[in-house]
């Protein structure tokens, strides 16, 4: 398995997706850090939070009743009808707000104990939630979960590294959250993006990981995909084999998305391109053997570009030829 390896963006798009992605980001974290302040300062303070939504709810009824006999005593008067009524509207949604930010500092507070058992950290809960919290601020993420699965599979892709007790990793993870929230990503999706980086050798560099995501989400939007999940599953099915064989994860990322307009789904995208990795590796005996004696050479001493070269090579081979020797049942097909 290739080792941090340079990944050139060599997928059809991922220059453009990639200042995209940095675009939406900035904006998402701009929103981010207005929703992540209050989640900050309701997360240590359950009982006050819920004290504060009961005495605005107590509030916003007696404001109501007040009003409403307020615009009895000046029926017909609409300009201040008008104005009182939007007072109550602003009224509820503050209310609203300060219900999602309490529920969202609640789920917060579960992520902070989940990080703690997941790092083995006793008593280091709250320093778990302001992290998570800080996670979502600097990408704009969907939701509390998100913030909680990248971390932990930030803590398992670099465990070697100590994890995400690692300030650095904890960095990293602030400086590629951006692209995670640029590109709406849910719990899955991350944790499948974040393992698959490892097969594909990416360094842990924040650089490196933006080109990565790039790419990918470059290959999704060229593909004829319409579920992210279904394609990033399919990813690591197929290019894992094609990676470990030689290639790239740019020719895998483009070869899998072109046998995804050939196939039913993804699934059997992957299966496809699963098959030709294999094939193309000399994984199968009797097409490498059949394929040798034909074109006269040796798989081992082949590159992975010559090797899906030579493949082409026999099949045209076989086409072109009556004879027995080149019948493409001889390598494929049981006897």
């Amino acid at each position: 398995m290739p080792k941090d390896i340079n990944i050139h963006l060599k997928t059809k798009g991922a220059a453009q997706t990639k200042q995209d992605l940095d675009q939406t980001g900035k904006a998402g974290k701009q929103v981010g850090d207005k929703i992540a302040e209050g989640q900050k300062q309701a997360a240590s303070a359950t009982d006050q939070g819920t004290k504060k939504l009961d005495a605005m709810g107590r509030i916003l009824t007696t404001l109501k009743t007040q009003v409403l006999s307020f615009l009895g005593a000046w029926l017909g008067l609409q300009v201040v009808q008008k104005l009182v009524t939007y007072l109550i509207q602003k009224l509820e949604r503050i209310q609203e707000l300060q219900k999602t930010i309490y529920e969202q500092s609640l789920q917060f507070a579960e992520v902070g104990q989940a990080l703690e058992t997941q790092t083995g950290t006793l008593g280091k809960q709250q320093f778990w939630t302001e992290e998570a919290i800080a996670l979502q601020k600097a990408g704009g993420l969907r939701t509390p979960e998100v913030a909680q699965q990248m971390l932990v599979s930030m803590d398992i892709a670099f465990k070697d590294r100590g994890g995400i007790k690692d300030r650095e990793i904890r960095d990293l993870a602030r400086q590629i959250a951006p692209f995670v929230g640029a590109a709406d990503l849910g719990p899955q999706e991350v944790a499948q993006l974040i393992k698959f980086a490892g097969t594909a050798g990416i360094a842990p560099a924040a650089d490196a990981y933006k080109d990565y995501f790039a790419q990918i989400v470059a290959a999704y939007r060229a593909s004829e995909s319409t579920i992210f999940a279904q394609f990033i599953t399919g990813v690591q099915k197929g290019v894992t084999p094609y990676i470990a064989a030689g290639g790239t994860l740019a020719e895998g990322l483009s070869l899998y998305s072109s046998a995804i307009a050939v196939s039913a789904n993804e699934a059997l995208a992957a299966t496809l391109v699963e098959q030709v990795s294999r094939l193309s590796a000399g994984g199968y005996e009797r097409p490498r053997l059949a394929m040798e004696e034909a074109l006269g050479l040796k798989w081992s001493d082949l590159t992975m570009d010559q090797r899906k070269t030579a493949l082409l090579d026999y099949v045209g081979v076989c086409l072109r030829s009556a004879q027995p020797r080149y019948s493409p049942s001889r390598a494929f097909l049981p006897n």
